[in-house]
């Protein structure tokens, strides 16, 4: 039995004594008992959970006085006043009721013959008492959710025996709030509160919380939330470690498949189911870039980019289900995830498109200052399809990014004709064909400083449309022209004729992809 103000006025040295006002402290815990009758200076000797035995002898009648004295009791957290009222009072004052009611500090009407230090020897055996039950109670506690963990169970049975020892609801939830066991019956109850933080190595990783009969909760269900914040902090620390190893485990696998470090077919089967990957599972690929320097154009230090990789990871674990493979390798965030494949190939490839669209939208949100270009490689209908698909993306983002700008989605379908001349890009056939078209702009720029290539790129692009280049280029119309009769004369042909329009284009776009 707890060591409460009610529970106390039970013992028989109390002779019927009863409370008369603050009843809602009747459940404050009692922690000593102490007879005072100098009131002067009072939150000096007073403790938290104190027992005041007085006969009002310092302030008999005055109201203002015993006022005060209630009040420097309730700012000490004391459990409760018993007063004589018969002795020097007559009566309680209406004034004294009221506050004690305010403040929820009960005032009670001591009516014992008793000697106080009878009383006070009575109320110290029943705390000794209740120590001893509390301390009995959390060992008990502690020995059962100790088998739990050396038996090596999981959250889900710590909660049920905490919900079975407390007969209260248990919920156990991670740092971000997500729910991650429960036990009980939450509607049987009222929903009654208690909480406690499940910190590890000084870091809060969690919270259980305890929901309970008003009527019925009480001290020992703060023991019972400390046992079980420690037993699931060890819990989760070992869940954690367990994850990031699988994790690392998953990562260099998919790392090693991409590299072409495993080939073998059965090999890869043995390891991927030893990982829990399902080999002939249809999977997609997406793999983001981020370049060395941020928008501000200055190098990123090893701070700064190890805090982008892991701020990258968090977002690809936001985005995608967790059945997702994410990694860091470099400056590539390369995600593996299932996806359901079926005759119709585009809705799967939708799907991938859908989901990198939304990592290059967190990735903008969270990291405004680098510049990041998402790749996307074709449906997987295999793990030994992945090195292909991860070649596939890489590519998007090295030839996409050249011919459509980077800090973007590019798919390796976006590519079109122009994925089929990256293997090209070096022979010396390509660099001539670039040279006889363009070669004079790109040598114009190069000594002046211009950017007529990009001019002459937009210009075609928008099939020689002259507003709609202005527009793109924020410039005037009458700049354009000027720009324009510039690009004739360097490149000695007009621009109007479809052949050369092609020749042309074909030239700028290859110029982007193989400088």
């Amino acid at each position: 039995m707890e060591a409460t103000v009610e529970n106390i006025l039970k013992l028989p040295e109390f002779g019927g004594s009863k409370i008369v006002s603050g009843f809602q402290g009747s459940k404050n815990i009692v922690r000593c008992i102490d007879v005072m009758e100098m009131h002067k200076d009072l939150g000096r000797w007073v403790r938290e959970g104190e027992v005041l035995l007085t006969c009002a002898f310092s302030t008999q009648k005055d109201a203002a006085a015993l006022c005060q004295l209630i009040q420097e009791m309730s700012q000490a957290k004391c459990a409760a006043l018993a007063l004589k009222v018969e002795r020097f009072l007559g009566t309680i004052p209406a004034e004294m009721i009221k506050l004690s009611n305010e403040l929820g500090l009960p005032v009670i009407d001591l009516v014992t013959d008793n000697p106080y230090m009878e009383v006070a020897a009575a109320v110290n055996n029943f705390i000794m008492n209740y120590q001893q039950e509390k301390l009995k109670w959390s060992v008990s506690i502690h020995k059962e959710l100790s088998k739990l963990v050396l038996a090596n169970r999981g959250l889900q049975d710590i909660v049920d025996s905490i919900s079975t020892i407390g007969d209260c609801y248990v919920v156990i939830q991670d740092a971000w709030g997500r729910l991650l066991a429960e036990a009980g019956k939450r509607g049987s109850f009222r929903q009654i509160r208690k909480t406690l933080p499940i910190t590890f190595d000084q870091t809060e990783i969690g919270i259980v919380s305890l929901y309970k009969d008003a009527e019925k909760i009480g001290e020992l269900d703060a023991v019972i939330l400390e046992h079980a914040a420690t037993v699931a902090a060890l819990q989760l620390f070992k869940q954690r470690v367990l994850s990031e190893t699988e994790y690392r485990s998953r990562a260099d696998f998919i790392y090693d498949l991409i590299a072409g470090n495993i080939v073998d077919k059965e090999l890869i089967f043995s390891r991927s189911r030893f990982l829990k990957i399902e080999p002939e599972s249809a999977w997609g690929l997406v793999v983001a870039e981020f370049t060395g320097s941020g928008k501000c154009g200055r190098p990123l230090g090893e701070a700064e980019i190890e805090a982008i990789k892991t701020e990258l990871l968090k977002i690809a674990i936001a985005t995608f289900e967790k059945n997702a493979i994410n990694t860091v390798r470099n400056d590539k965030l390369i995600i593996l995830f299932p996806v359901v494949y079926t005759n119709d190939k585009q809705e799967s490839e939708k799907t991938a498109c859908m989901l990198a669209q939304s990592l290059h939208s967190g990735i903008s949100t969270a990291l405004p200052s680098i510049i990041a270009t998402v790749g996307i490689g074709n449906i997987c209908q295999s793990l030994q399809e992945i090195r292909k698909s991860f070649d596939q993306a890489v590519k998007a983002i090295r030839i996409g990014g050249a011919i459509f700008g980077q800090n973007r989605v590019i798919s390796i379908n976006d590519l079109g004709i122009f994925q089929l001349l990256s293997p090209m890009k070096d022979q010396p056939d390509l660099r001539a064909v670039i040279s006889r078209w363009i070669g004079t702009v790109i040598d114009y720029d190069r000594e002046k400083g211009t950017s007529l290539l990009d001019t002459l790129e937009v210009y075609l692009d928008t099939n020689r449309n002259m507003l709609a280049t202005a527009k793109r280029l924020f410039i005037h119309r009458n700049t354009l022209r000027y720009r324009i009769d510039k690009l004739k004369k360097l490149l000695g042909t007009t621009l109007d004729n479809p052949e050369n329009h092609l020749q042309i284009l074909m030239s700028v776009k290859l110029w982007k992809i193989t400088r």
